[in-house]
């Protein structure tokens, strides 16, 4: 795990654009126009989420005296004013000041070898100013500047760093800006991004996208980049429901600053292959070609951990037309479904859901896994604060977590939401368990911005009891009421379906063929009236 040590001084001024700060449960949860972070009771940053991605592991930000005490925390008293929060202690003060597209964090009052840390996640990768690239698990000597890179579309811009070995000497307040790679970034650093160039940067589609059809046999395929070309063409062609597809090439309009964006009218189907030619001055420059693009079914799965991936063993599809959405990356539907609030490696009943919804509507099939295992519904509250205890608080809110990828996807991006959880509130009070969970729905929606539905499992097995009348009158009610739609009776799989010859909760890979085909069942009822 990489530290990287900062040394702060100077406040900055309040910005005009201010983020959003909320008060719950004595932490504050921070909303920016790219990011959103979480300062806990103590004055520590313990989560930093930009475009929906976490970028800091489970220490967060600390901040300490001592060489040999990485972890101290900063202590003393919380504040919230304008769009900073304050953390007074007795020798000194920390400020973080919030803008809609930047942080800054200042540390006043203190001896020179105070310092703050960001303990930024190991599986990103760190430019410095000559160029040279080091993954953040790798020692950095001292600079004040690097690009962290989130994903290969977006990067966070760090100034204001100091990393050594001996004292810290007097630096600036530390500043992070939420920035879009630039085509020079890309061309620059390709071979690593291994996604944009400076010719043809195509941020949409990618391989194993799938866009949620509009209806039976028609949707839309976005079209979306950077370019130093004048003029861009796309075509999208293939087997679709209707049989062969083919949109011809299609002239897309470049603005000033070489961006293009376009969504192309296409039949349900795939995979398509779709090519992006980008010109100047008549002459082609580079072309992008892709190989598998869809217009088929998208689902936000969410609940615990027979939502994520604890089933017994992995699993893999076996049609070639199922792929998972983590947030960042499309790949194949595979075990395990990455993307996970709890970042479970194991089996789920995603590839047999995926499998049995492609024989039957022979259109490309992606499922974006969010759940948590062992979560009750207060922890899906959207002011829910998850503690130091939880596995994973680092990544945030749970509420939050899904509601950035129904962002991600946008409106109309996805089908519906299949929700799985039950287990952890067996013995939940009928009511607080029925308003808990029409909160929750209904404010994803409002917050997510368009009408879509929810899929809700009959969920209560446990090994010594295989169903508790409480959370299933819950479920029974949001079906009653139309706050959910059904979703298949779980507590009917029994005996070897559960793992290790019945005695687990999660289930066999018997058991996950059979979760899967039974809501594809459920889902598919909803589908055959709506197509």
């Amino acid at each position: 795990m990489k530290r990287i040590l900062i040394s702060l001084l100077v406040f900055a001024a309040v910005s005009a654009q201010c983020a959003v700060i909320k008060e719950n449960k004595g932490a504050y949860l921070v909303v920016g126009n790219d990011y959103r972070a979480v300062v806990n009771g103590e004055g520590v940053m313990t989560s930093l989420m930009a475009w929906g991605i976490e970028c800091l592991t489970k220490d967060g930000g600390c901040m300490d005296k001592s060489w040999d005490e990485l972890n101290k925390l900063p202590g003393g008293k919380v504040s919230v004013s304008g769009n900073t929060i304050l953390v007074k202690g007795e020798e000194y003060t920390t400020a973080y000041n919030f803008a809609d597209g930047s942080v800054k964090i200042n540390v006043s009052g203190a001896e020179e070898n105070v310092r703050y840390t960001l303990n930024l996640k190991p599986d990103k990768l760190t430019r410095r100013p000559d160029g040279a690239w080091r993954a953040v698990t790798t020692c950095m000597d001292n600079f004040d500047r690097f690009a962290y890179f989130v994903s290969g579309r977006n990067n966070i811009l760090v100034d204001g760093v100091r990393t050594s070995r001996q004292k810290i000497t007097r630096g600036k307040a530390i500043t992070l800006t939420f920035r879009e790679n630039t085509p020079e970034d890309v061309e620059r650093y390709k071979d690593i991004l291994k996604i944009y160039d400076r010719e043809l940067a195509l941020y949409s589609p990618v391989e194993y996208r799938v866009f949620q059809r509009a209806s039976k046999y028609n949707g839309t395929v976005r079209f979306e980049g950077k370019t130093l070309g004048d003029e861009v063409k796309v075509r999208l062609w293939g087997k679709s429901l209707k049989g062969n597809f083919d949109t011809g090439f299609v002239t897309l309009v470049v603005d000033k600053k070489g961006g293009f964006s376009a969504d192309v009218p296409a039949e349900a189907g795939g995979w398509y292959k779709a090519s992006v030619r980008a010109y100047k001055d008549g002459k082609l420059i580079k072309e992008k070609l892709l190989t598998r693009v869809g217009v088929g079914e998208v689902f936000i799965a969410a609940g615990q951990s027979n939502s994520t991936n604890c089933g017994q063993l992995n699993s893999n599809n076996t049609t070639g037309m199922i792929v998972s959405f983590d947030g960042d990356l499309w790949q194949p539907g595979d075990d395990p479904f990455w993307g996970c609030h709890d970042d479970s490696i194991a089996g789920s009943h995603y590839p047999a859901f995926g499998d049995a919804m492609y024989k039957k509507y022979k259109v490309p099939i992606a499922v974006a896994s969010t759940g948590h295992a062992g979560s009750g519904i207060g922890h899906w509250l959207p002011d829910a604060v998850l503690g130091a205890e939880y596995l994973m608080p680092e990544r945030g809110n749970l509420y939050d977590w899904t509601l950035w990828r129904m962002k991600q996807l946008g409106k109309g991006g996805f089908r519906a939401v299949l929700w799985h959880q039950g287990e952890n509130d067996v013995n939940i009070d009928v009511d607080l368990g029925y308003n808990r969970m029409k909160l929750i729905i209904e404010s994803s929606k409002k917050d997510a911005g368009w009408e879509f539905p929810w899929f809700v499992a009959k969920v209560s097995y446990l090994p010594d009891k295989h169903s508790s009348p409480n959370i299933r009158e819950v479920h029974q009610r949001l079906w009653d009421t139309g706050v959910a739609l059904d979703g298949p009776d779980t507590d009917t799989l029994t005996g070897l379906m559960r793992g290790f010859n019945g005695t687990g909760v999660h289930f066999s890979p018997k058991g996950m063929i059979a979760h899967g085909e039974i809501w594809a069942k459920y889902v598919s009822k909803y589908l055959d009236e709506i197509l």
